[in-house]
């Protein structure tokens, strides 16, 4: 009878695991699926005609960001970018992080998150806001949580100033921590701003403060909240640098970079001056060859900028996998620049663009949380806690670039061709004008 009973046991079991199977396969087929190779894409913009250099230039850096913006593709442009993309490689640190700080293992959360800040800081190319700030986020507080208030706070500090609008209630995982972030967000409106003078060998890079593009070296950012800031300096032909550079509160902080040439940096010249004879032309199929070669690029855009009346026209070729193809496309002036552009790129690569989570809250505690030893369990989303905060202005980095490049908006924001760049932003992320020093740009 038992063996029966064995028998009919094994024999039901075999039967759910085979119907779980076949579920599992004819219903999320994805599970199964390849995943989905890296398209490295290169992209270089040429001003045409009478259309200032600087215009192409800011374009160029903004069409690169949104490159990353876009479902497996990874911009390289020459700059000793890595062979993959960051976040796969810090998503399992991160994820594992989180879950530890759940379970209340805030000495196994620290050393997840201080590696994934470790790969991060290693990394030669853009990182993604985001992922930086959720970082930072599970950094901080498993330092605060394991003892290290002001190393934690500092942390923290840094964190929200890559995203700004972190609120009281995603830190309930204990009432200290609670309590060290209140402290510390009523800190930051305390303190004067300060502002950074940055310089690099040789000039012309892209500067990028936390995350956004504010100009073009030799520059000058002010009204910067007092605290570390993420600045990446980035320049064709030499190695992508990125570190985090602390403001003092009313006074100016001194970034000086001088960037490694990359390997291939000759070629890569080479090849440039060879493509502003070609794209024009029209015959751009040897040199886009020796650019994806020079750049480890799978495929190439390359386009001249006419600035218009309503904005501009960019037109060339993109040589994805095949012969160099033309392309074209028109942007107007207005909110829908992003999107726009986005949505060409992805076309012309035939990829899908990622969904927006720039308004999206980082990662929290569950829904009940314990503040201490005890059994008292609260939902830190409770209404109780929450901070009422005056929300920042829309962000500007949808359409900052090209308010600054047309003229006659704001008296000399463009001069000699180089567009000038001031944030309007407020509250406690990075803001202010910026100074360019024209006779360093090309």
């Amino acid at each position: 009878m038992q063996g029966h009973r064995r028998g009919t046991m094994a024999r039901m079991v075999a039967a759910v695991t085979t119907v779980a199977f076949l579920a599992l396969v004819t219903r999320a087929p994805e599970v199964w699926a390849a995943p989905t190779p890296l398209k490295r894409v290169a992209l270089f913009l040429l001003p045409k005609g009478k259309t200032p250099v600087g215009d192409a230039k800011v374009l160029q850096s903004f069409m690169r960001a949104e490159l990353g913006r876009l479902v497996g593709v990874m911009a390289v442009s020459g700059q000793g970018e890595p062979p993959a993309q960051l976040k796969p490689l810090v998503l399992p640190s991160i994820e594992t992080g989180f879950r530890s700080l759940n379970e209340r293992k805030s000495q196994a959360a620290e050393e997840a998150f201080t590696k994934a800040y470790r790969d991060i800081s290693q990394y030669k190319a853009a990182v993604e806001k985001r992922l930086l700030a959720r970082v930072m986020k599970g950094l901080g507080v498993s330092q605060i949580l394991n003892g290290a208030v002001t190393d934690g706070q500092e942390t923290l500090d840094a964190g929200l100033n890559v995203w700004p609008n972190q609120q009281l209630g995603e830190y309930g995982w204990t009432l200290d921590l609670r309590t060290a972030f209140n402290e510390l967000v009523n800190r930051r409106t305390q303190l004067a701003q300060g502002s950074i003078e940055i310089d690099t060998e040789p000039g012309g890079a892209a500067i990028r403060i936390d995350g956004e593009l504010k100009g073009f070296s030799p520059v000058e950012v002010k009204d910067l909240t007092a605290g570390r800031h993420w600045v990446e300096s980035s320049l064709d032909g030499y190695v992508w640098s990125a570190m985090f550079v602390d403001v003092p509160a009313g006074d100016a902080a001194i970034h000086s970079v001088e960037l490694d040439p990359i390997k291939e940096k000759g070629e890569l010249d080479t090849a440039l001056k060879a493509l502003e004879k070609a794209l024009p032309k029209g015959q751009v199929g040897p040199v886009t060859a020796d650019l994806a070669r020079i750049t480890g690029a799978s495929s190439v855009i390359v386009m001249e900028v006419t600035a218009t009346a309503g904005g501009y026209t960019l037109s060339g070729f993109v040589r994805d996998g095949g012969e160099p193809q033309k392309i074209q496309t028109n942007i107007v002036q207005d909110g829908t620049v992003a999107a726009t552009l986005r949505g060409f790129l992805a076309k012309v690569l035939s990829v899908q663009t990622a969904a927006d989570d720039s308004e999206l809250p980082l990662d929290g505690p569950p829904q009940a949380s314990v503040f201490g030893e005890g059994d008292i369990i609260i939902d830190p989303n409770d209404p109780i806690f929450a901070k009422k905060e005056k929300k920042d202005d829309d962000s500007v980095t949808s359409e900052w670039w090209f308010w600054a490049l047309v003229g006659g908006v704001t008296a000399g924001l463009v001069v000699g061709g180089v567009a000038l760049f001031g944030a309007g932003d407020q509250g406690s992320g990075p803001s202010g004008n910026v100074i360019l020093n024209v006779n360093r740009l090309p």
